[in-house]
């Protein structure tokens, strides 16, 4: 894994498909980089994660 895939990232730009359920197929994700650069990549498959509550990070984030 590159070295910026380990670090958070704040902001990310989702190109999706909404479904009539209300659920959403990501397509596509870009963010900027470390450099000031855009990345893009094409999501070819992904995997929902089951949600089952919700808590808070030791560095205060909700999930």
């Amino acid at each position: 894994m590159r070295a910026s895939m380990r670090r958070i990232i704040d902001e990310v730009d989702v190109i999706c498909q909404h479904k009539a359920d209300g659920s959403i197929i990501p397509m596509r994700i870009r963010f900027m980089n470390e450099d000031g650069q855009y990345e893009t990549y094409t999501v070819r498959g992904f995997r929902e994660v089951e949600k089952k509550g919700t808590h808070t990070t030791e560095d205060r984030v909700l999930q």
